[in-house]
């Protein structure tokens, strides 16, 4: 059997396959030397981007708020060409920084841009309170 026999691509079908593995798969993928796969496409639902992202270590459950756009962000960059199925590590990026919540240092309050023949001055006024 190749290795993708026990590969599951759709969102409804891996989750599915989630619960009840047998309504899938006739017999154990460990039974002839093979395992089972989850993988995450234009296809995917929620099921697959949970179990690949347990599957890389990452910390996302089906209450994590970010979630929803996760799988937004793999529709679209699919929609444009890019394929997460063999680039995990690239999916893993995309996980861990839709998850960082940072908070930027300062922000801008307002700016200005002059331009003279071949110079160009900028001056940017930070929030009151920034040394």
């Amino acid at each position: 059997m190749g290795a993708t026999a026990f590969a599951h691509k759709g969102g409804m079908h891996a989750h599915a396959v989630e619960r009840l593995a047998a309504s899938y798969e006739h017999i154990h993928p460990e039974t002839v030397g093979n395992s089972r796969r989850v993988l995450v496409s234009d296809m995917s639902g929620r099921s697959n981007v949970l179990a690949k992202a347990k599957e890389l270590g990452l910390k996302l459950t089906a209450d994590t708020p970010e979630l929803k756009s996760i799988l937004a962000r793999i529709k679209d960059l699919e929609s444009q060409g890019l394929e997460f199925e063999a680039a995990e590590a690239s999916l893993a990026l995309l996980v861990q920084r839709q998850l960082q919540h940072r908070e930027l240092p300062f922000a801008v309050e307002s700016y200005h841009v002059s331009m003279r023949g071949n110079h160009s001055i900028s001056v940017a006024k930070p929030p009151s309170g920034c040394a």
